[in-house]
């Protein structure tokens, strides 16, 4: 939805809370700032860091819940060990 949102006119420029705060602040130059494209980009990366931040976190459960519970966590790949043979 952040990823959306702010590019669809009718959910972030025609905004009714947007319009209730500038006008309570008498900041006119605040709404031309919010409904700005760099502020749709910022709102929109976000949403794009949020997906990474959920894919990765659906990747690494396992090791969380290992960790959490007192066992070693899984690894995905393995480690040269330092002892002679």
């Amino acid at each position: 939805m952040l990823i959306v949102l702010p590019w669809l006119p009718a959910y972030w420029d025609d905004n009714f809370f947007l319009y209730f705060v500038t006008g309570k602040l008498n900041s006119p130059g605040l709404q031309s700032f919010i409904t700005s494209g760099w502020m749709k980009g910022l709102v929109s990366g976000l949403g794009l860091v949020n997906i990474a931040a959920g894919v990765w976190d659906i990747f690494k459960f396992r090791n969380s819940v290992a960790l959490l519970s007192g066992g070693a966590p899984e690894r995905a790949v393995s480690l040269p060990s330092d002892r002679p043979s």
